[in-house]
């Protein structure tokens, strides 16, 4: 079994990101995924954060596969269900992220403004793809 820390590793490297960019542009404070990566056992909460942080599954239950369903079970074709309590604080840091980004960008005059927008559309290829309101 691959340990979290190669599994942090190995998704930073894929992201081309590094930890304290991964987690302060998560909301999460700037060391969370360095000490993962620093040998640090994390908790199952900061795990958690980290996993959403990343994009990654995080999943504790019983075994999946062949052991708990067979390939002839009606549902083996479902997808494995996401912890439903990540998704809460996942959303609460991402609306006050966006809160701040609104304020910041209100106090902005019209050059910061559209310095902002640049910088994040280059952070965020996929916002040059959706119109501006």
């Amino acid at each position: 079994m691959e340990s979290f820390r190669g599994i942090v590793e190995d998704r930073l490297s894929a992201l081309g990101q590094t930890a304290i960019r991964a987690a302060t542009a998560a909301g999460l404070r700037r060391d969370s995924i360095r000490s993962v990566l620093r040998g640090r056992v994390p908790s199952i909460d900061r795990a958690a954060e980290i996993c959403a942080a990343l994009g990654l599954e995080f999943y504790i239950g019983p075994p999946r596969g062949d052991a708990v369903r067979s390939a002839n079970s009606p549902d083996s074709h479902r997808p494995d269900p996401v912890p439903s309590e990540v998704a809460p604080a996942r959303d609460r840091r991402l609306a006050a992220l966006i809160a701040a980004v609104a304020d910041h960008y209100e106090a902005l005059n019209e050059p910061g403004r559209t310095a902002l927008i640049v910088r994040l559309e280059h952070c965020f290829p996929e916002l040059r793809k959706r119109p501006r309101r």
